[in-house]
């Protein structure tokens, strides 16, 4: 599930077809890495070694364009040398985005995962409608699990905090070349773990990758032709009203409290990735930037054309994503992760792509995302335990290419997938309630994203293509890795005073004047601190 309504804009990237929604500021929920529990020092990050499995027939950059595949890799290598586990239960606390799953007595997915692994893997599965409130139960003195999955956004109080006091430190084990004795941890990109900081220094927590690229604006490349290859904001509001014409259909689709899609237009207008550090190493704000008004002012051009859906205030991201499917609304703003979802969805009736900012005469850029969706920490025991639980999420981390990604992402073969003339996966009526996102194994860990559409290389090479042409001037967050005491105390209530003003805002009920005195306030009310707090979080890692 992509929910474009509950997430800090900050996270860009969440569960299967990530999260996009409301700009709010934040760090990247990890604690400000000034000391170490080794000697003083800052714990290097783990080497990256990358996996020596099938080339990607479009090659991959170390700045986060990812590998594409064209058909599925004809031999896969093994990646784990041997069953990790011993036989015992291992409990996780993990959050999720669809269904419950099937009693592992009647779950084959669950019971071939289990046997790989040599454990019994236990879940605790906690909806995201609740994930905060449960993680507050825990924090407060709850039972821990043996590994927990804590979500960057909203970042949780005191985070930091409560896993330096109960959780266990993974520095001797990850931390520089110690990281080869689990090589698909290994295999996880350096960005990635910087993204997701240190606590106190060291390395307490393993990141759970999604794409950098965050949440575009999905468009219907067949209704819309070449245009969302390189249009201006004119070019794309009359596009949009065009589409709208007749009364059935409707250029863009909005979901309750996705504020008409505002974190996108505000990257067509310019504005900074969350925080824009200047030389003097101070922090400032986005909010600060005229983006935001110029976006306000926008977006209400575009409902004054009648280009968005009329329930855009009350429709269900489910709701908003069946209208894009069956043609009802030519665009939307989905995680990048939903673009597979989407081919499958459409069938090849209409070709689904990702549009380009439009420019607006400014120096317009995605926001790149931290890498990681959050993070997993274990509960404090033995070495040999943490080996243990290591050796398992290294499974689990398997990337494409490798028997533990198949089995971990498409199940068994003959049971919930075949394969096509082509040695395409062709999925089972089964895998439809048997993923690993309804068993949800991709939050106690999962592979770096690899692009891969089976059955449909123009796909991928459609989703290669975008993520090479924005990559150049994307935008990366200076906050990324960072916290402080102030944000994860007041963030929520600073939020919320934001989210309050962007609806009155676009909703028309207060002038986009009124931008000026929310930002004043946002700073007073503890904003100002957390920048203060944040720079020198920043001048104490590097």
């Amino acid at each position: 599930m992509s929910d474009f309504s509950r997430r800090s804009f900050l996270g860009f990237v969440g569960a299967a077809g990530a999260a996009f929604t409301l700009p709010a500021l934040a760090g990247c929920g990890s604690a400000t890495p000034s000391t170490s529990t080794t000697g003083g020092k800052v714990a290097a990050f783990p080497k990256y070694i990358p996996f020596p499995g099938p080339k990607p027939d479009l090659p991959g950059t170390a700045d986060g364009v990812q590998g594409g595949y064209l058909s599925y890799p004809s031999s896969l290598k093994q990646s784990v040398a041997e069953k990790p586990g011993d036989g015992s239960d291992v409990n996780a606390l993990v959050i999720t985005y669809s269904q419950p799953p099937s009693p592992l007595e009647q779950n084959k997915l669950w019971q071939a995962v289990n046997a790989a692994l040599g454990v019994n893997l236990k879940f605790t599965i906690v909806s995201s409608a609740d994930y905060s409130k449960k993680m507050a139960t825990v924090m407060a003195g709850g039972e821990l699990p043996d590994i927990m999955f804590l979500l960057n956004n909203p970042p949780l109080p005191r985070v930091d905090q409560f896993i330096a006091a109960t959780c266990a430190d993974l520095t001797e084990f990850l931390s520089g070349d110690a990281v080869k004795a689990y090589p698909n941890l290994a295999n996880l990109p350096t960005y990635v773990w910087s993204g997701a900081g240190r606590v106190n220094g060291g390395l307490w927590a393993v990141p759970i990758e999604r794409p950098i690229f965050g949440s575009p604006m999905f468009v219907n490349r067949t209704a819309f032709g070449a245009a969302p290859t390189n249009w201006t904001s004119e070019q794309f509001r009359e596009a949009m009203k065009g589409f709208s014409a007749g009364g059935k259909h409707w250029g863009l689709g909005s979901s309750k409290g996705a504020e008409f899609g505002l974190p996108w237009h505000i990257q067509c207008f310019g504005a900074p990735n969350t925080w824009e550090r200047a030389a003097d190493g101070s922090f400032t704000p986005m909010y600060d930037s005229d983006a935001f008004p110029k976006a306000f002012e926008y977006i209400r051009k575009l409902k004054t054309d009648g280009s968005f859906h009329p329930d855009m205030l009350t429709l269900s991201v489910t709701d908003m994503k069946s209208a894009f499917y069956n043609q009802t609304i030519g665009g939307m703003n989905d995680g990048l992760a939903a673009y597979q979802t989407t081919i499958g969805k459409v069938k090849k009736s209409w070709v689904p792509d990702l549009a380009l900012p439009y420019t607006t005469g400014t120096a317009a850029g995605i926001h790149l995302s931290s890498g990681s969706v959050g993070r997993v920490v274990f509960k404090k025991a033995t070495k040999d335990r943490i080996k243990l639980l290591l050796r398992v999420v290294d499974f689990l981390a398997a990337p494409f290419g490798s028997k533990e990604y198949e089995l971990t992402h498409y199940g068994v073969e003959g049971t919930h997938f075949t394969r096509s003339p082509s040695g395409d996966p062709v999925f089972t009526p089964l895998r439809d309630t048997e993923n690993p996102d309804i068993l949800p194994v991709r939050y106690v860990m999962d592979a770096p994203t690899a692009l891969y559409i089976p059955g449909d290389p123009d796909a991928t090479k459609r989703l290669h293509e975008y993520e090479k042409a924005v990559i150049a001037k994307a935008k990366v967050n200076p906050a990324y890795g960072l916290s402080s005491d102030t944000q994860t105390t007041v963030i929520a209530q600073l939020n919320k005073n934001i989210s309050d003003a962007y609806t009155a805002i676009l909703t028309d009920r207060q002038p986009v004047s009124s931008w000026a005195d929310v930002v004043k306030k946002w700073k007073n009310d503890g904003g100002t601190k957390i920048a203060e707090e944040l720079a020198a979080a920043y001048k104490a890692a590097n």
